[in-house]
């Protein structure tokens, strides 16, 4: 395997559970875990390619597998590697992910990741709520994949269960 290359980038990234309707046995789904990715404008055309190079696709029905991966390191989620481990795309700030989170990643044995378009998050006013926050969000999210500028793609997760990932310190 080639050399990677580490990129520190402007990311934001939210860990999320996409829940699912219970099945037609009224048993209930297990959640999917999802990595929502925005890169700054100046670093999103290479984060574009990179996701294209790993498989990823437009977010239209299921997502592709791919060679993606979501790296968690000593319990935290560090970095996003794409185009078969070559370019390595470090968080700004570890994310801490719940145990719902890891679990439905394992449940599944992936990640679903989506690479979001510059803009996409918005700005919040001081003393805005949680749920006004995640409304507004939402509202952005589905305006960009109606516009077919959202691509999504299956990851694997990458550490142990305690979080180690042997390549990182």
């Amino acid at each position: 395997m080639g050399r990677s290359t580490a990129r520190e980038a402007h990311l934001r990234i939210a860990l999320a559970l996409r829940e699912f309707a219970p099945d037609d046995t009224g048993a209930p789904a297990p959640p999917m875990a999802e990595a929502l990715v925005e890169a700054a404008a100046g670093d999103y055309p290479l984060l574009v390619d990179h996701a294209h190079e790993s498989g990823f696709g437009l977010c239209i029905g299921e997502p592709p597998l791919t060679t993606a991966q979501v790296l968690v390191h000593r319990g935290l989620v560090v970095a996003l590697t794409l185009v078969g481990d070559r370019q390595r795309w470090l968080l700004p700030t570890p994310m801490d992910p719940t145990p719902a989170w890891v679990a439905a990643a394992e449940v599944h044995g992936m990640v679903v990741v989506e690479i979001l378009p510059p803009g996409t998050w918005p700005t919040y006013r001081r003393g805005c709520s949680e749920d006004e926050r995640i409304r507004r969000f939402n509202a952005r999210l589905r305006l960009a994949t109606e516009n077919a500028a959202v691509l999504h793609g299956a990851a694997t997760l990458i550490g142990d269960r305690r979080g180690h990932f042997p390549g990182l310190g």
